[in-house]
């Protein structure tokens, strides 16, 4: 069994273009890949996706589905396609921030017991009473569209509820939830949940309260719900959530991380050199130095 796997969730009708820009930051932040990816292709049925050439050396296992259930259910299928003692769920629109950033999900998991799910953020807006929500703007009407039977009005908050409650998982008192825009949990948690809810029709509203229903439903079997570090988006990104001076600025500690390994390893080299050259040099002097026989 392996140690980590990373699931990303991909969906073929956007450009590609920030899927291979993370892979490229995963790869190369490791010299060696130690771990699989599962990269899960929603509308890959319809239009196969592969990864270009450069990418075929590394373990990354394409999973092409239909296009259906969002990211959560790209993500459940993932994880169930490779067996790991620790799973890492992202999308493909994340980026990395920190060269330890998957270390820092297994470090900060392990050493709390009451842990079951982390992530990178949680929408301060829902940490409130049920209650609370219901008689507030978020319990807005909207127009959530369902393939099945066309558009149908139904607030949000009573959506979200209506859906925990069909799927009988406890709401708890309060909405508080992790975005499903970066996830970490193990297998075991996963395996005690059966794993993801997934949208039971094809509405963002019915996602939205899918992503909700995660955290409910780890939390109802006694486990704490966290974001990973001290404030959002510690270790991964996240392009349409993470402000972009913050961005610019995280790429800007990486390349400096990098540039200082770089240097580090050349004086460690010359360090090197010099010591050879300087043990060449006194064993020359010592052998100048002793009488003959």
């Amino acid at each position: 069994m392996h140690h980590l796997c990373v699931v990303i969730s991909y969906w073929v009708g956007s450009s590609p273009k920030f899927l291979y820009k993370l892979i490229d930051q995963i790869v190369n932040i490791k010299d060696e890949l130690s771990f699989p990816i599962v990269l899960v292709c929603n509308g890959g049925t319809d239009i196969f996706f592969s990864l270009p050439r450069k990418f075929k050396k590394y373990n990354i296992e394409i999973v092409n589905r239909p296009n259906s259930g969002f990211n959560i259910a790209a993500w459940e299928e993932g994880w169930r396609s490779i067996e790991a003692k620790n799973y890492l769920f992202i999308q493909d629109d994340c980026f990395i921030l920190d060269d330890n950033w998957y270390s820092g999900f297994i470090d900060r998991f392990h050493s709390d017991p009451t842990l079951g799910l982390l992530g990178e953020r949680t929408n301060p807006n829902w940490d409130k009473a049920w209650s609370e929500l219901k008689q507030s703007y978020f319990n807005q009407v909207v127009h959530y569209y369902d393939v099945a039977s066309g558009f149908d009005l139904f607030p949000n908050v009573d959506n979200y509820l209506d859906y925990l409650k069909t799927h009988n998982i406890p709401c708890g008192e309060k909405a508080d939830h992790l975005q499903s825009l970066v996830l970490f949990t193990t297998r075991d948690v996963l395996l005690e949940i059966d794993g993801f809810p997934l949208p039971d029709n094809d509405t963002k509203g019915r996602a939205v309260a899918a992503e909700i229903a995660i955290s409910k439903k780890i939390q109802s079997r006694g486990y704490r719900i966290d974001i990973v570090g001290k404030h959002p988006f510690t270790y991964i990104g996240h392009r349409e959530w993470t402000d972009s001076k913050f961005y610019q600025a995280s790429i800007i500690k990486l390349l400096q991380n990098k540039i200082r390994k770089v240097i580090l390893f050349k004086k460690q080299q010359e360090r090197e050199i010099k010591y050879i050259l300087l043990s060449e040099a006194e064993a020359m002097q010592i052998a100048k130095s002793s009488p003959e026989k």
